[in-house]
């Protein structure tokens, strides 16, 4: 992030909190700091008026601060977040309403509302949305380290489908994925789901000890981190001899995730991208998936926009969305492919294409055991 970046995105947060009638904005989501300064630490808050900008942390962070708040000042504490966050909004003048970030715990948020009152005398009031709204829209270094994340979430998989046998278990598959993320210099974007078997017809599996059969079926749904963003694709694999029900819903899912990634461009109904890929399905005769069609991605891997039947709002160019539509079949099998779509001026483009290597989509890929 240049400081051109940062000013603009302050700028842009400075004119919702004048909206909202703040004159000051405690963030504490971690995703939200790095954006606005580019801090990627923990336990840390950002304090930001209408004169300026401070990032309360402690002394765990002190030099990491130093190295990455160019954008601001930093400020370390000795009596805890709280303390510090009120010491800090006490330096400025005229704070009258602060705006307090409410993704914390409920404790949290009021030992804050409590700490803040006592240093400034301000009204406390919850604040919620505010620079997620300004990070919805991507600006071409955020595609680009989507687009990069994604491809090394491809080639791990690669690498780590060498390594599939009979007996492994989903753990430790999954294991072996998220190390060789590792490796190449990146790290799982969020909890990888590892499914064989009859547990990919659960849609967010855990996985465990089940061990890998001869003709068993996979599903991947994982991702990669670059430069703080993350990637978000899944794909399903057959093991051995192909069942014929499995590959009938393999095809009629990946139609459903082609008419979904075409329906995308600015103007387009989040129904009307929903409603493509389930028709699809429908027309197929296979079950419909019920969960949404996708959702936005960035620095967290749920961000806005959602797709879903009763999704209200339309994309906009600079949205990066995911498209996996699914089938379960409970008990049995069940097949999802998720890709990730940047949203351009004229339709779309498709961050994570995985021509070109081993395992790509467009064919049921069968791993030999």
């Amino acid at each position: 992030m240049n400081e051109q970046v940062a000013k603009a995105r302050l700028k842009a947060v400075r004119k919702q909190m004048k909206e909202k009638g703040f004159d000051a904005l405690v963030l504490l989501c971690n995703e939200n700091l790095t954006y606005m300064t580019g801090f990627t630490g923990h336990e840390s808050a950002l304090v930001i008026a209408r004169s300026g900008m401070t990032m309360v942390t402690d002394s765990r962070y002190t030099e990491q601060a130093m190295g990455e708040c160019f954008a601001c000042k930093y400020y370390e504490h000795a009596k805890g977040l709280a303390k510090g966050v009120g010491e800090v909004l006490a330096r400025f003048k005229n704070i009258e309403t602060v705006g307090l970030e409410t993704r914390c715990s409920y404790a949290a948020f009021d030992l804050l509302k409590k700490e803040i009152r006592k240093a400034t005398k301000a009204k406390v009031k919850p604040a919620s949305g505010l620079p997620e709204a300004v990070r919805r829209t991507k600006n071409d270094d955020e595609a680009k380290n989507v687009q990069r994340a994604g491809k090394i979430a491809f080639k791990a998989l690669e690498e780590t489908l060498g390594q599939v046998r009979v007996g492994i278990t989903e753990k430790e598959l999954g294991g072996l994925l998220d190390f060789t993320m590792r490796k190449m210099g990146s790290q799982a974007g969020f909890e990888t789901i590892m499914a064989f078997g009859p547990n990919c017809s659960r849609n967010h599996h855990q996985p465990g000890s089940r061990k890998l059969r001869k003709n068993d079926t996979i599903l991947i749904d994982w991702g990669a981190r670059y430069n703080s963003y993350t990637s978000d694709t899944t794909r399903s694999l057959a093991v051995g001899k192909v069942n014929k029900q499995h590959e009938k819903i393999y095809y009629a899912v990946l139609e459903a995730n082609l008419a979904g990634i075409e329906a995308c461009k600015p103007g387009a109904s989040l129904r009307e991208v929903d409603a493509a890929c389930r028709q699809v399905l429908r027309k197929h005769d296979v079950p419909v998936f019920k969960h949404g069609t996708g959702h936005g991605l960035g620095l967290e891997v749920h961000e806005a926009p959602s797709f879903s039947p009763r999704a209200k709002g339309v994309l906009k160019a600079g949205d990066i969305v995911t498209i996996e539509p699914g089938c379960y079949i409970a008990g049995k099998m069940g097949v999802r492919i998720e890709d990730d779509v940047l949203i351009t001026d004229k339709g779309h483009k498709v961050l994570t294409k995985d021509k070109g290597f081993s395992f790509a989509k467009e064919k049921l890929q069968v791993i030999k055991v």
